[in-house]
């Protein structure tokens, strides 16, 4: 059915930003800013403690609400914001929906019959809570829309408008392949139906080896592998793998018309249990390294290959099994910093003196930079040198000393670990050179009482 639409949102991205005014600062005038917005401050304070990208939109979408008058107000406290990198207007029409704000970028440069069909495929899909989004934004979209294109394509081939949509939308392995499924299937008439609407079908079509993968890393390679030559060895490696395949996976590699029964499995014992029976936990952790060649199943298997007497490397050779291609790194040292670059080199420093503070802050720093992965295969390692340090502890410490007062972090940290006499007079003779401002920014910002400690 054809229908128009004139798809409007109202929207004008403002770019905002910040010099950097100081912690202090920033607490200082914490009443002012608070008086232009409720909760200004901590925004504010939050971006510069920790300027990332979510902290960065927090305080973007602020600036870019007030009126007038509330940025006269700022200019007047001495902050320019006009130097914060705030997102494009492309970049938002992105987070609201992903692929949005290229097709606007696409259509604004040149509204041609694609680039408005490809903008379309996207207005008119948005929910009314994307809707009142981009309006909140203040950006206006004014293009002509007529049939819908997932109308038009539907109706050359039957669900592929609906799959280009999708795959617009979100272009991911489940999007693609859908697409493809039906895009390689099209007949020479039905592709220039399709090029006479402006659309351009380019999907990254995956390979059999590539969907293999996708049902099981490594799958796809150990396949590839046996089908050119189905040795001992890559057959062995490749029934490391389907054995442990669950029914849904051996469904979807059904679908793919590829048969597994014709491989000549070993089922009892498998190649996992006769690792595992010449070394304990080999097998398993031989078969993880296969199915997923990252820095944590490397560690693992190292930490066991590295161990193997000559009699046991004979035993697994004997087996097909090569291990001489694992890559083990010969060190802790190596093996930390094939995790984060540079990271096994801060852990040496402070194995070397665990004690030092600065060697102590260092590796506390880099350890919080870590992702979630990488923590992951960190803590699969042992690292002995870091059992003592308290890295909450020692973060805490070094603010303490860089923002208030130098030495008021030791002495904090000593106070709380011993509350002897001594250490009192220490921590009290600090605190009594605090101003009343410094006192306030302890209490709020890192919860610590100073008339808790029984100074008098």
């Amino acid at each position: 059915m054809l229908f128009k639409s004139i798809f409007t949102l109202a929207l004008a991205a403002v770019a905002i930003a910040a010099p950097t005014p100081a912690p202090v600062e920033l607490e200082d005038r914490a009443t002012s800013f608070d008086s232009i917005r409720i909760g200004l401050t901590v925004v504010i304070t939050s971006y510069r403690s920790n300027p990332s990208i979510d902290n960065r939109y927090n305080l973007c979408r602020i600036i870019n609400g007030f009126s007038p008058a509330q940025r006269a107000r700022l200019q007047q406290l001495g902050f320019d914001f006009s130097r914060l990198r705030c997102p494009s207007v492309f970049d938002q029409l992105n987070a609201i929906q992903p692929g949005l704000g290229a097709a606007y970028q696409a259509y604004q440069q040149n509204p041609n019959r694609r680039n408005t069909n490809a903008l379309c495929a996207f207005t008119s899909q948005l929910s009314r809570a994307q809707r009142s989004r981009i309006a909140s934004l203040g950006i206006t979209i004014n293009v002509q829309c007529g049939a819908s294109i997932t109308t038009q394509l539907n109706a050359i081939q039957a669900n592929l408008g609906t799959a280009y949509q999708a795959y617009q939308q979100n272009q991911n392995a489940q999007t693609t392949a859908a697409l493809c499924a039906i895009t390689t299937q099209l007949t020479a008439a039905q592709r220039a139906s399709v090029t006479a609407l402006g659309v351009t079908l380019n999907p990254q079509c995956p390979t059999l080896v590539d969907q293999l993968n996708n049902i099981q890393p490594g799958l796809g390679q150990a396949y590839q592998a046996y089908i050119r030559n189905p040795n001992r060895r890559n057959t062995n490696a490749l029934c490391a793998i389907t054995t442990q395949l669950s029914a849904a996976q051996q469904s979807s590699v059904a679908a793919l018309n590829v048969n597994f029964n014709n491989v000549q499995c070993t089922q009892t014992p498998t190649l996992t249990a006769q690792l595992n029976a010449i070394q304990a936990n080999l097998g398993t952790a031989y078969q993880a390294y296969q199915a997923n060649q990252n820095a944590q199943t490397t560690a693992a298997l190292c930490a066991i290959t590295t161990q193997l007497t000559a009699a046991q490397q004979a035993s697994v050779a004997a087996l097909n099994v090569n291990l001489a291609n694992v890559q083990c790194p010969q060190t802790l040292t190596q093996q930390l910093n094939t995790i984060a670059a540079g990271f096994g080199d801060t852990y040496a420093t402070l194995a070397g003196a665990p004690t030092v503070f600065a060697n102590q802050l260092a590796f506390c720093q880099a350890r919080n930079a870590l992702t979630a992965q990488q923590t992951t295969a960190v803590n699969a390692l042992n690292l002995a040198a870091a059992a003592n340090v308290n890295c909450p502890t020692v973060i805490l410490q070094n603010r303490l000393n860089t923002n208030f007062l130098p030495g008021l972090g030791d002495a904090y940290v000593a106070f709380q670990a011993a509350q002897t006499t001594q250490n009192r007079a220490t921590l009290c003779n600090l605190v009594g050179q605090l101003n009343a401002n410094q006192r306030a920014r302890l209490l709020n910002n890192q919860n610590i009482d100073v008339t808790t400690f029984g100074c008098n």
